[in-house]
């Protein structure tokens, strides 16, 4: 029997067995492919994607880390399409490739079912296979250099979205009417005395004066949308041929970036539910004599690679899985709940089992309703710390010092470490007046959580941000201390920056 026949009766094993464990998966198709075309795959981001010379680059970095050893990882790609579409290597052992098959179903299974991916743009392939038509296009009418300016420029701010998959986007006209109605439904539904109604129509004629003037009525987090709806620059292209083209390239990288966006915010989640799965269907398939207990051996070395602790940054795939497993153990045993969590006695704490049985149901309500910054905050355990083995350190005189393995403290740390992806989140909060350039500068709000922004990323953004903006860009944040602001400003010329607003009293946000 030839290596892809017996693939075949294995994934045939593998639908049963996911029947059999309740996982739903929408149809999988996968592709066997040499190394050259994995590396392409995952320096593009897509199996077919407009061209652009950072994804040559990345490339090269890939192809040169794999061939030295440091990108042994490299097993799968896998992509939240339907049918799914996954891409494994040619070149690996047969035992890593079955292992590849079952943890592949296990991602199918939560691109499918959990709630910050069910949403997702399904259809992103044909969407990005058609997108590289067009930029050609654009390369050949309007010049390769004006092209790949506003490329660079959009992608530097493709983290810059709304991760939200439920955001119903709508027009600067639908989201005046809509509030604009509100307002009046409120003022009409009022029964209160006459001297509270003239304050309260003072404030609703302050609240109906800045819905008609300011843009955005709220801070908006998805700033490449904000400059897709609203920039002066786009607005004053006079070949409406190059407009058209600017406008479809940034939503090109926008569609993408919101594509991948929930992907980021479930990382540790999916990759640690795949890893739980494919750990089950291997030694499923032991039993079932589908694998020999030669490569089973193989596939247990490649496993515990993937599983290894690092000593600078957790692995999402080891603690992704290993918090799956501490769910389902605990609600098998009973150990949640107020009884248990009342419980001081710890010889009974440590024997506690009420045979609940409920660990597969919570791990499938899980899977289904929540994003890493969740699935940390509620699940993981000191128990879980001290198994991996995690803690912090500091270095004193050249060696390493563990200053505590405490989950208060740990915890803390990774969840800064996730949110937002672990970047600075940045909102717009501007006035936009079309006849008055001064009130179209672009007004960005710092959301600051205690760490300072890196000024090498500040001012290469904020000129990425005029570039697709082409007025003075104003950036407010904070630098340690809390009761100053610090706003900094690009003119398109040279960047300046402000200090000494008093916490509660700055003067650059209206």
């Amino acid at each position: 029997m030839t290596e892809l026949e017996r693939l075949r009766d294995i994934e045939q094993f593998l639908l049963k067995k996911i029947s059999d464990y309740n996982l739903q998966c929408v149809p999988q198709r996968f592709d066997i492919i040499p190394d050259d075309r994995m590396f392409s795959l995952i320096a593009s981001r897509l199996p077919a994607n407009f061209s652009f010379w950072q994804f040559g680059r990345d490339y090269e970095r890939f192809r040169t880390e794999y061939e030295h050893g440091f990108g042994a990882g490299i097993l799968e790609v896998v992509f939240d399409l339907d049918p799914s579409r996954a891409y494994t290597l040619k070149s690996i052992p047969f035992a890593q490739k079955v292992a590849t098959f079952a943890h592949v179903y296990g991602h199918n299974d939560f691109f499918t079912n959990n709630a910050y991916l069910k949403k997702t743009f399904k259809n992103m392939l044909s969407s990005a296979s058609a997108a590289r038509d067009r930029f050609f296009e654009y390369e050949r009418r309007f010049g390769i250099d004006p092209v790949e300016k506003i490329i660079v420029s959009a992608k530097a701010l493709e983290h810059n979205v709304d991760p939200d998959p439920d955001r119903a986007y709508e027009s600067n006209s639908k989201i005046r009417a809509r509030l604009l109605e509100e307002l009046k439904q409120g003022i009409k539904n009022r029964n209160i005395s006459s001297v509270l109604a003239e304050k309260l129509r003072e404030e609703d004629e302050e609240i109906r004066r800045r819905i008609e003037t300011h843009i955005p009525y709220f801070a908006e987090r998805d700033v490449l949308f904000h400059i897709i709806e609203h920039s002066p620059l786009i607005r004053e292209i006079q070949d409406l041929d190059w407009r058209a083209a600017v406008v479809d390239m940034i939503s090109v990288i926008w569609e993408q970036a919101r594509y991948f966006a929930p992907k980021r915010e479930t990382k540790i989640m999916n990759e640690g539910w795949a890893t739980f799965w494919h750990q089950r269907l291997m030694k499923d398939l032991l039993r079932e004599g589908l694998v020999t207990p030669q490569e089973f051996s193989s596939y247990a070395e490649m496993n515990g690679n993937v599983l290894a602790n690092h000593p600078l940054h957790f692995n999402p795939y080891l603690l992704g899985a290993a918090i799956w497993e501490s769910i389902e153990d605990r609600w098998d045993t009973g150990r949640f709940g107020k009884a248990y969590e009342d419980c001081q006695d710890a010889e009974q704490l440590k024997n506690w089992n009420t045979h609940t049985g409920r660990g597969k149901e919570k791990i499938f309500e899980v899977r289904a309703s929540h994003n890493d910054w969740r699935f940390i905050d509620d699940f993981l355990t000191q128990e879980i710390i001290d198994k991996l083995r995690y803690y912090l350190y500091s270095v004193v005189e050249g060696k390493i010092e563990i200053d505590t393995r405490n989950i208060t403290y740990i915890k803390e740390i990774i969840l800064g470490m996730i949110g937002n992806s672990g970047l600075p989140k940045v909102v717009v909060r501007s006035t936009i007046n079309s006849k008055d350039k001064e009130k179209q500068t672009l007004l960005l709000y710092h959301m600051y959580d205690g760490r300072d922004l890196d000024d090498e990323y500040r001012i290469k953004s904020m000129e990425h941000i005029f570039a697709l903006w082409g007025r003075p860009i104003k950036l407010r944040t904070n630098v340690g201390d809390e009761a100053e602001c610090v706003f900094y400003v690009y003119d398109g010329v040279s960047h300046s920056k402000n200090t000494g607003c008093k916490k509660g009293e700055c003067k650059h946000v209206k």
